[in-house]
């Protein structure tokens, strides 16, 4: 009777524990590779720029600028207006584009570039502020200003993108045989499109 009791057993109960088994530790099979697609995705052009930039900074100077980009490079031509304490200002320059940090919505980037600012001449009689030759000594200023623009970029569709940062520098300026060290600091805000 043991023996038979023994073949039951061997009979009912190894085919249970074996497929148990199987349960538990299943056979290794080639396994595809895992993949996810917000890892693996190839990865997307991340805050794809638009030829266009334009901003206006709240400082030294106060000014309104538009940017274009040069080629594909990450260089970009600006020029603007604006005033600059009490004195009327335009400007060109360059300026390079770095990111610091780049997400799929937001970065920050440094900018830095070179700007040349021609101030018109301007002059204070009693009656208040003149622009222009009034008959008494009035002298042009040009600045050349190296500088740079941290920027906050955040992206609202797929071409426009808003931007607010800090502007800081310092420019030479020259008159009439003279120069003085003069400061660039600002505030901007402005938009890609």
């Amino acid at each position: 009777m043991v023996s038979l009791r023994c073949l039951l057993c061997l009979l009912f109960f190894v085919p249970l524990v074996a497929n148990a088994a199987d349960a538990i530790l299943p056979v290794s099979e080639p396994v595809a590779p895992r993949t996810d697609p917000l890892l693996d995705a190839a990865p997307k052009v991340i805050l794809a720029e638009s030829p266009w930039r334009s901003d206006i900074t709240f400082g030294l100077p106060t000014a309104l600028r538009v940017q274009r980009r040069i080629g594909e490079s990450n260089a970009w031509f600006e020029a603007g207006a604006g005033i600059y304490a009490v004195i009327p200002t335009v400007f060109v320059g360059v300026r390079a584009d770095a990111n610091v940090f780049a997400g799929h919505t937001n970065s920050l980037c440094v900018r830095p570039g070179i700007d040349v600012y021609y101030g018109f001449p301007i002059s204070y009689r009693s009656s208040g502020w003149h622009s222009g030759d009034h008959g008494e000594n009035t002298k042009s200023i040009g600045v050349i200003a190296l500088d740079f623009d941290m920027l906050w970029r955040r992206r609202f569709s797929e071409r426009i993108h808003g931007q607010f940062g800090i502007k800081l520098g310092c420019g030479a300026g020259f008159a009439d045989g003279y120069w003085a060290p003069i400061p660039i600091v600002g505030l901007i805000a402005g938009f890609s499109y």
